[in-house]
């Protein structure tokens, strides 16, 4: 798994390059596909200095775990390197999913029906039978990778909605700029490894080498501090935390994240701890802030949520909801604690934290603790 990864955000307009994309798979019209596909490697092409080119491109049509078309793997040689990429075509819209120099066909070998469950999540489907790695899964671990695998027909559900007020009173604070916000690196059930590896990298701002031989950010003129997308270190690390915690199939208890986390702290020559955030069965959500407020990210084990990308205008606010079900974990690097008056009548008060969600599909958001969630555990996490 250790590749040269280039993690890459789509350009606003199209730069300098030529591109043409060879169709080896299917008549399927995916001209949106292949513009996101061109406009992300177009700006990458420039921003490393390699001017105008062509590039020829082969796709192939990427299945859902329900076997519908859900997108287009692309192999290319750009810049003298090979590399592939995956644009899903969700419910939450045409988007690059990933992007990889200096990497083979990640479905090389692969039988049957090429199917993608997510990021680094490569599947064949044969004979009624998936497989990972060339090895047959049972059922557990395919109802399992289901629960959070990309799915065209949408095995999550989204809503939207927009708030109107005359006035607002909120309390916020995040940790950082922007937080780490990494997500599934293609091991069944592991939510919880990337939450831990999302606080891990958080905390090696402060502390030398807890991920070994990596820079995990920069800090701004402003002053505030931003995380960079994951890197090979970044992924190692959650293996190690994926060993660590004896996470399987089934997923992660919160006992076992807790004591991966302090295996894996340790090993590294630094203290774990944390503090507990429930009280009463429930989401101290006061203490959450005030843990926040301290500098201590927090773990939440949830078994449904709603995350949200918030836009803040004056007089209203616009909502894009992520509604899941199942049991995920999620890291919290901050919150938004507000409160409205609305334009037609009365107040409404919401809570949310600032998660990164760990979901390819949603690196991150607002989730909100008192809409369509169950709170299972929670925690504030200290590493010094």
């Amino acid at each position: 798994m250790k590749k040269k990864l280039f993690v890459i955000a789509l350009a606003v307009g199209l730069l300098a390059a030529n591109f043409t994309v060879i169709s080896t798979a299917s008549a399927l019209s995916i001209d949106k596909c292949d513009e996101v596909f061109a406009q992300a490697l177009s700006e990458f092409m420039a921003d490393e200095g390699y001017g105008s080119q062509t590039i020829a491109a082969d796709k192939q049509i990427v299945y859902d775990m329900g076997l519908e078309e859900l997108g287009v793997l692309y192999t290319f040689t750009a810049g003298g390197e090979d590399g592939y990429a995956v644009v899903v075509d969700s419910t939450e819209g045409c988007t690059l999913s990933e992007c990889f120099f200096g990497a083979e066909n990640p479905y090389s070998g692969v039988e049957g029906t090429k199917v993608y469950a997510g990021p680094m999540i490569y599947l064949g489907y044969e004979d009624g039978e998936y497989t990972l790695g060339g090895e047959a899964l049972s059922d557990e671990e395919v109802a399992d990778i289901a629960d959070t695998a990309y799915a065209a027909s949408g095995s999550f559900t989204t809503s939207s909605e927009t708030v109107y007020y005359t006035y607002r009173s909120y309390d916020g604070y995040a940790l950082a700029s922007q937080y780490p916000k990494y997500t599934e690196v293609g091991l069944a059930s592991a939510c919880a490894p990337v939450a831990g590896g999302n606080l891990i990298g958080y905390y090696d701002r402060f502390c030398t080498d807890l991920i070994p031989d990596y820079t995990p950010g920069v800090e701004l003129p402003n002053g505030l501090y931003m995380y960079y997308v994951a890197g090979t270190p970044v992924i190692d690390m959650i293996y190690d935390l994926y060993d660590d915690m004896g996470t399987t199939s089934i997923g992660t208890t919160y006992d076992q994240f807790i004591s991966g986390m302090q295996t894996y702290c340790s090993r590294a020559g630094y203290t774990f701890s944390y503090n507990d955030c429930m009280s009463g069965g429930s989401l101290n959500y006061s203490y959450v802030k005030s843990e926040i407020d301290a500098g201590r990210p927090v773990a939440l084990f949830v078994s449904q949520y709603t995350v949200s990308n918030i836009s803040f205008h004056d007089g209203y606010e616009g909502y894009t909801n992520l509604h899941g079900t199942g049991n995920h974990v999620m890291a919290g690097f901050g919150y938004y604690d507000v409160t409205f008056t609305l334009t037609s009548g009365g107040t409404q008060h919401s809570r949310f934290v600032a998660v990164a969600t760990g979901l390819g599909r949603q690196n991150s958001g607002y989730f909100n603790i008192d809409r369509d969630t169950t709170i299972n555990n929670a925690c504030s996490i200290n590493i010094y």
